[in-house]
Protein backbone atom coordinates (compact mmCIF):
# COMPACT_ATOMS: atom_id res chain seq x y z
CA UNK A 1 0.00 0.00 0.00
CA UNK A 2 1.78 3.40 -0.96
CA UNK A 3 1.09 6.70 1.09
CA UNK A 4 2.11 10.27 0.47
CA UNK A 5 3.30 12.12 3.45
CA UNK A 6 4.46 15.23 4.55
CA UNK A 7 7.51 15.36 6.83
CA UNK A 8 9.81 17.45 7.65
CA UNK A 9 13.38 16.54 7.08
CA UNK A 10 16.01 17.50 9.79
CA UNK A 11 19.51 16.58 9.25
CA UNK A 12 20.95 13.99 6.65
CA UNK A 13 24.22 12.84 7.48
CA UNK A 14 27.68 12.23 5.31
CA UNK A 15 27.33 9.84 2.47
CA UNK A 16 29.10 6.34 3.32
CA UNK A 17 30.92 3.67 1.46
CA UNK A 18 32.56 0.83 3.23
CA UNK A 19 32.74 -2.84 3.22
CA UNK A 20 32.58 -4.26 6.92
CA UNK A 21 35.01 -6.69 8.18
CA UNK A 22 34.50 -10.33 7.07
CA UNK A 23 31.93 -9.04 4.37
CA UNK A 24 32.40 -8.92 0.41
CA UNK A 25 29.42 -6.41 -0.68
CA UNK A 26 30.13 -2.91 -0.20
CA UNK A 27 27.17 -0.67 2.35
CA UNK A 28 26.99 2.66 0.95
CA UNK A 29 24.20 5.53 1.40
CA UNK A 30 23.45 8.26 3.86
CA UNK A 31 21.33 8.77 7.11
CA UNK A 32 18.28 11.06 6.76
CA UNK A 33 16.39 12.20 10.50
CA UNK A 34 13.08 13.30 9.85
CA UNK A 35 9.57 14.15 12.03
CA UNK A 36 6.05 13.26 10.70
CA UNK A 37 4.08 16.78 10.40
CA UNK A 38 1.12 15.47 12.30
CA UNK A 39 -0.91 17.93 14.93
CA UNK A 40 2.52 18.49 17.21
CA UNK A 41 0.24 20.89 19.17
CA UNK A 42 -1.04 17.31 20.74
CA UNK A 43 0.80 16.10 23.53
CA UNK A 44 3.24 13.30 22.74
CA UNK A 45 3.61 10.92 25.48
CA UNK A 46 5.15 7.49 25.00
CA UNK A 47 3.28 5.30 28.32
CA UNK A 48 5.82 2.35 28.62
CA UNK A 49 8.92 4.68 28.92
CA UNK A 50 7.32 7.87 30.13
CA UNK A 51 9.05 9.77 27.37
CA UNK A 52 7.62 13.22 26.23
CA UNK A 53 8.23 14.62 22.94
CA UNK A 54 9.34 13.80 19.65
CA UNK A 55 12.36 11.87 18.76
CA UNK A 56 13.44 11.90 15.16
CA UNK A 57 12.98 8.42 12.95
CA UNK A 58 16.02 7.65 10.80
CA UNK A 59 16.05 5.70 7.54
CA UNK A 60 18.81 4.99 5.23
CA UNK A 61 18.73 6.93 1.65
CA UNK A 62 20.94 6.41 -1.55
CA UNK A 63 24.11 8.58 -1.16
CA UNK A 64 22.97 11.14 -4.15
CA UNK A 65 20.25 11.93 -1.27
CA UNK A 66 22.68 14.47 0.36
CA UNK A 67 24.03 16.33 -3.03
CA UNK A 68 19.88 16.86 -2.85
CA UNK A 69 20.00 18.04 0.85
CA UNK A 70 22.25 20.22 0.53
CA UNK A 71 21.02 22.11 -2.62
CA UNK A 72 17.42 22.61 -0.59
CA UNK A 73 19.30 23.30 2.57
CA UNK A 74 18.04 21.39 5.80
CA UNK A 75 15.44 21.48 8.02
CA UNK A 76 13.12 21.33 4.77
CA UNK A 77 9.17 19.79 4.11
CA UNK A 78 8.78 17.44 1.52
CA UNK A 79 6.38 14.59 0.41
CA UNK A 80 7.26 11.21 1.24
CA UNK A 81 6.13 8.54 -0.83
CA UNK A 82 5.95 5.35 1.60
CA UNK A 83 5.19 1.86 0.92
CA UNK A 84 3.34 0.09 3.76
CA UNK A 85 4.45 -3.46 4.10
CA UNK A 86 2.76 -5.72 7.20
CA UNK A 87 4.55 -8.40 8.77
CA UNK A 88 4.45 -10.91 12.04
CA UNK A 89 5.94 -8.56 13.87
CA UNK A 90 4.39 -5.54 12.85
CA UNK A 91 4.71 -2.97 9.68
CA UNK A 92 7.26 -2.07 8.09
CA UNK A 93 7.63 1.62 6.14
CA UNK A 94 9.59 1.97 3.24
CA UNK A 95 10.41 5.41 1.74
CA UNK A 96 10.32 5.22 -2.24
CA UNK A 97 10.90 9.04 -2.68
CA UNK A 98 10.98 12.03 -1.18
CA UNK A 99 10.06 15.37 -3.01
CA UNK A 100 11.44 18.36 -0.98
CA UNK A 101 8.42 20.93 -1.05
CA UNK A 102 9.34 24.50 -2.40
Amino acid sequence: MQLKEKFLVLACGKPYDFTPEGETEALTGCKMFYIGCDDVSKKAVDSESGTLGYFPQKATMPTEFFAKCEKVGLPALADFTIDVKLTSKGSDVIIKSVDFVK
